[in-house]
């Protein structure tokens, strides 16, 4: 299965040597390129679709029907009395708080640390949820964490760069609001 489109990968897929080699068409790759390296060329999938629902595609093609198609995240008893600690510690009930997560890896997918700050601002003020921010602990994240933090008029709690990502999980399905990007 070729799920990228590019040049690179439908060559690996066809030096591969494999006995069915999967790719989607391309409008802007040579249709002869996208013919020779796979032997079940599929048509470009609407845009509309997620990357799930187009991956998903590719394996139905093979025979393949997956059963169930809901998101599951697990992590261990651990993590979540990990979690239970930290909503003691900071005083949060259960569905009682919002999170925000404001950044990603790839800081143009984030929204501007002023309009953080409102948002923040009007979650507390309309809805009276306590505000928990977080983020990766990458320099970048964090520097618009601070950012955020330094426009914000309302008390904010700050676990950016301190929880694993199946922490983020957990402390998550305890929250009842979850701004993000993507």
């Amino acid at each position: 299965l070729e799920l990228s489109g590019g040049d690179r990968g439908a060559i690996y897929t066809w030096l591969s040597g494999a006995a069915r080699r999967v790719g989607f068409d391309h409008p802007r790759r040579p249709g002869w390129q996208r013919r020779y390296a796979f032997n079940l060329l599929l048509p470009r999938p609407p845009v509309r679709w997620h990357t799930v629902e187009q991956n998903l595609a590719a394996v139905q093609a093979l025979g393949c029907q997956p059963q169930d198609l809901s998101l599951k995240f697990y992590w261990n008893g651990t993590v979540d009395r990990q979690v239970q600690k930290l909503l003691q510690d900071h005083h949060l009930a259960e569905r009682g708080f919002a999170v925000v997560h404001p950044a990603a890896r790839w800081l143009f997918k984030s929204w501007t640390a002023s309009g953080y700050a409102q948002v923040i601002e009007v979650i507390k003020r309309d809805y009276q949820l306590p505000v928990v921010l977080t983020a990766a602990p990458a320099a970048v994240e964090l520097d618009l964490v601070a950012d955020i933090l330094r426009q914000t008029a309302v008390p904010t709690i700050n676990l950016a760069g301190r929880l694993s990502l199946k922490e983020l999980g957990a402390l998550i399905s305890h929250a009842r609001l979850f701004l993000g990007v993507d």
